[in-house]
């Protein structure tokens, strides 16, 4: 039994020995005795009250105030009212009997409350272990499987836990961002909804819960193209962090982040501006040094469009700092850096191009031809890419390279045979080219005539480039004409560390069967499943694990496992595929930290329910 069930025996003690001195005293005196008894409750109800308010104010949780405040009206009062009754002509023995009856009517109801606590407890280790499989099974993509996996638990919570249970409203989460990930918008959109109706109706709801589920119904909103309904609720999501004293400084930073791009894309920077400088202060009180130095490239944008040169230059120096620090200086990230101070550069009068070729060869290694600012890029450092030097024909051959025309290609190749290895401006090939475009076509013809496929230039080979950006079948071709699945970049990274960093999991496949080890190390001492954690790539981990990859092997110079670095970057479904795969929970890096540490820095509450609910399920 708990300190709370011995204090639920000891109020209950205490009001049946000042009903039954009042009842005694009633016996001879009845108004006396009913004035006692009457008085002692309304005075209780009182005294609870205004300590319940009282605690409000001090900080307490509204139901830690209610019983608080209970309790000491109880106390209090029913103390007066036994001292009132005794004097006025209360048995002691009667008193003593009240007090034991009470006791031993409030042990019976706490010990079977502590049983149906137990059974509680058993179901929802049950749940979610359920839960957990369902998870396992979405990363795998078996949806159907994860549905029904996902139902059986969410109709097991609900019969034994009740529908506003947490870990109901966990399954129904899970669910909802399965059915969001696969398409099934309306299907997502309903259980959304039936979290946050569940969590508005509850008298003391967790505050982070509930903007948990406000921000993935935000996020929900921005995907379905609906920006003014994800504002409407990421403003109602923000509205319930600020209720919360000890409000998730990650999540906070999210929604703050996601205001802030609305109110960009609404052309107002300086509230962009405003919005984001709140959430860096708050990033920077946490400590939470990856995800700040995310949001201050947002920043930085923001000062360059609404005119404030000397604020952008010295974050964007401050931020590429913080990048360089933290071991991530080859990002989309640091790209963008380079494009703000660029376009500061342009409105100085200076020259940007150098900047923006730097931005670009950023990009092609950690954005790739899908995001948003590379054809922006490819047209700024057009005059560089065919810069004087380089192959005369070689800006029409890297036009009908970006185009896809496999026909203009051959056709200037035909004209002009030493362009086939030609070096741009830029330091790539035109094989480089078509392998990061993944033109299968235009690949297999520039390798026809002469490409070489085992030479890159700036540090990355054909195979590479065709691993890190899912192009499964130029793979193959390329390892078929002679590429080495294990030449190195100037990362010292293979192929398959190139492909683990990205969402290619039939590339992983495909270079294993070539011969790619799983266990091979990188300059930085990580192995593919270590990009794979460091990426997010939640499907990944379980193919390379199935593959025969160490779960739990840390990198010399840190000391981190995957594990470490999935909790560190933030990402919860690669944390719970990790954990689901059996890595080690317990595990310290060289610093001496934990996963569970590390999430409990960030104030990563859905990290920290992921890594002990594995302890409890293990």
């Amino acid at each position: 039994m708990n300190a709370r069930g011995l204090l639920i025996i000891v109020y209950a003690a205490v009001l049946c020995a000042g009903a039954a001195a009042a009842l005694d005293v009633a016996a001879d005196e009845v108004l006396i005795g009913l004035g006692i008894l009457l008085g002692g409750l309304f005075l209780t109800l009182l005294v609870a009250m205004a300590a319940a308010r009282l605690l409000k104010l001090l900080g307490r949780s509204p139901i830690q105030a209610r019983d608080l405040g209970l309790g000491l009206g109880v106390v209090l009062v029913g103390a007066a009212s036994l001292v009132a009754s005794f004097r006025a002509g209360a048995e002691r023995p009667t008193i003593v009997w009240g007090a034991v009856g009470g006791a031993l009517l409030s042990a019976a109801i706490v010990g079977y409350e502590a049983y149906r606590t137990a059974q509680r407890r058993k179901v929802g280790l049950r749940v979610l272990d359920k839960l957990e499989k369902g998870r396992k099974e979405a990363f795998a993509r078996d949806i159907v499987a994860a549905e029904g996996t996902y139902f059986d638990a969410i109709l097991d919570a609900e019969l034994h836990l009740g529908s506003r249970d947490p870990r109901t409203l966990l399954g129904v989460r899970y669910l909802a961002e399965a059915y969001q990930e696969t398409g099934h918008s309306r299907r997502g959109l309903r259980l959304w909804h039936r979290c946050i109706r569940a969590y508005a109706d509850q008298a003391d709801p967790s505050l982070s819960e509930y903007a948990a589920c406000l921000y993935g119904l935000a996020r929900f909103h921005l995907e379905q193209q609906n920006p003014g309904e994800a504002k409407r609720v990421a403003e109602k999501a923000m509205g319930v962090l600020a209720l919360d004293v000890s409000a998730n400084p990650y999540l906070y930073g999210d929604v703050l982040q996601m205001l802030a791009g609305m109110y960009a894309r609404e052309k107002e920077f300086e509230r962009a501006a405003a919005v984001s400088e709140e959430a860096l202060k708050l990033l920077d009180r946490a400590g939470l040094d990856i995800h700040r130095s995310r949001l201050m490239v947002n920043l930085v944008e923001y000062h360059v469009r609404f005119d404030r040169p000397e604020e952008a230059e010295a974050l964007a120096h401050r931020c590429l700092e913080e990048r360089q620090r933290l071991g991530l200086a080859e990002d989309e990230t640091i790209a963008r850096i380079h494009h703000s101070r660029a376009s500061l550069r342009k409105k100085r009068g200076e020259d940007p191009l150098p900047l923006e070729v730097e931005a670009l060869k950023v990009l092609r290694r950690a954005g790739g031809p899908e995001h948003p600012l590379t054809q922006e890029l490819l047209q700024i450092c057009l005059p560089a890419i065919a810069a004087e030097g380089v192959h005369r024909a070689y800006r029409e051959m890297f036009l009908a390279i970006r185009e896809g025309s496999t026909s203009k290609v051959v056709a200037l190749l035909e004209k002009e045979p030493g362009l086939v290895n030609a070096v741009d401006g830029s330091g790539w090939t035109a094989l480089q080219w078509a392998a990061y475009f993944g033109f299968e076509g235009m690949v297999e013809q520039l390798v026809m005539r002469g490409a070489r496929v085992t030479v890159g230039q700036d540090d990355m080979t054909p195979l590479h480039l065709a691993a890190r950006w899912g192009h499964t079948k130029i793979v193959v071709d390329l390892v078929r004409k002679g590429a080495d699945v294990q030449a190195l970049d100037g990362f010292g990274s293979t192929s398959l560390h190139c492909a683990a960093a990205s969402a290619a999991n039939r590339v992983v496949d495909a270079l294993v069967a070539e011969g790619a080890r799983v266990e091979v190390v990188n300059h930085a001492g990580m192995t593919p499943l270590h990009c794979a954690a460091l990426s997010g790539r939640s499907r990944l981990i379980v193919d390379l694990v199935d593959k025969g990859a160490q779960i739990n092997t840390p990198i010399p110079s840190t000391g981190e496992t995957p594990l470490h670095l999935a909790v560190r970057m933030g990402h919860r479904g690669a944390t719970e595929c990790l954990l689901i795969s059996g890595a080690d929970r317990g595990r310290r890096d060289h610093r001496g930290k934990t996963p569970m540490a590390l999430a409990r820095a960030q104030g990563r509450d859905d990290l920290i329910t992921a890594l002990q609910s594995h302890q409890e399920g293990a």
